[in-house]
């Protein structure tokens, strides 16, 4: 059964002018966080904003949550994904640009009237990106991510971890009329589809300001899946550069497969660092998985490096070490 909350008077009404942004937030059992996403729109000034959230027929009493805004238009139902969700709202959708929140991220004070404002003063802009913020359970800064876009490290990644951050990026609606919505095959890199296609045809925008929270915490879709998020990746070039760039498509092919295996390998040493040797192990055997010439990936001799001062110093010895203050 299907739950709504689309045509409330209190979810359409801006005073009979339409809105100026739409913000669409797909979610699925977010009971825990999907309350701190909506304030965060909620507390935005200057703009006319709507917020769409489209929600997977959950069952942990995220509905309940929601049947509490009727400000927020939203519906409830079975879905296809996270892309299928927001290409839903984005039929829904009535403002001229369009933002990607996630029920687990939190948009910044004033974020809003800042996008709205850069799109205004430059038309010819069709992505912004705007600095981001990734966040522990509890709130506590884990990393800053300003935002810097750039085609050619967004086309090999691989070498110098470089993203756009779907919640820190909006869009003008009519970009999706030109390269068509997000890709419902994909469920890990949808949003690099996406801007991969996009950066065929449109140049990519930043604003030097804090937009977006993204939050880190276990349940999250992000905090696992290498080998997935590889692949999605791989069906992606494909897609993109195989038919018209087969060479570069081969070269891209081996930069993904490279990516994956650094990446299992900082997964390996994480769980040698906190004690979980069979996850290291199980880790560094999915490195050798997708790069089975280990030596000759970049990223194997850091990993060496650290793993032979772990054994030499302790643990206690390689925590000091990490601890110590660079002299300059």
């Amino acid at each position: 059964m299907a739950f709504n909350n689309m045509e409330s008077d209190a979810a359409t009404g801006f005073g009979g002018q339409p809105p100026e942004i739409s913000i669409i937030t797909p979610c699925y059992n977010a009971v825990q966080h999907v309350r701190d996403a909506i304030e965060s729109v909620r507390r935005q000034e200057g703009v006319r904003i709507e917020h769409l959230v489209i929600d997977a027929a959950s069952k942990d009493g995220t509905v309940d949550v929601l049947r509490e805004y009727p400000d927020v238009r939203w519906i409830s139902e079975p879905d296809q994904g996270q892309a299928d969700a927001f290409n839903k709202g984005l039929a829904m959708a009535r403002g001229p640009l369009i933002g990607w929140l996630n029920a687990d991220d939190m948009y910044e004070p004033g974020a809003l009237a800042a996008v709205v404002r850069l799109f205004r003063e430059h038309p010819q802009a069709f992505l912004v990106n705007g600095h981001l913020v990734r966040v522990d359970p509890a709130g506590k800064q884990l990393e800053y991510l300003p935002a810097k876009s750039s085609r050619f490290w967004l086309r090999h990644f691989w070498f110098r971890w470089y993203w756009l951050n779907h919640p820190s990026t909006f869009y003008r609606k009519a970009i999706f009329d030109e390269i068509g919505p997000i890709d419902i095959r994909m469920h890990y890199a949808m949003d690099y589809d996406f801007y991969l296609r996009a950066s065929e045809r449109f140049d990519f925008y930043d604003i030097d300001f804090l937009t977006t929270r993204m939050r880190v915490h276990p349940d999250a879709k992000t905090s696992h899946g290498w080998d997935n998020f590889a692949a999605d990746v791989q069906r992606s070039l494909a897609k993109v550069w195989k038919p018209r760039h087969p060479l570069f498509y081969a070269y891209s092919l081996l930069g993904v497969r490279m990516y994956a295996a650094k990446s299992h390998l900082v997964e390996s040493f994480i769980g040698l660092r906190e004690g979980r040797r069979n996850d290291a192990l199980r880790e560094f055997k999915r490195a050798a998985t997708w790069w089975p010439a280990l030596p000759l990936l970049p990223a194997f001799y850091p990993y060496c490096c650290r793993v032979a001062l772990r054994l030499m110093l302790g643990e206690s010895g390689y925590a000091r070490l990490r601890q110590a203050p660079i002299k300059k």
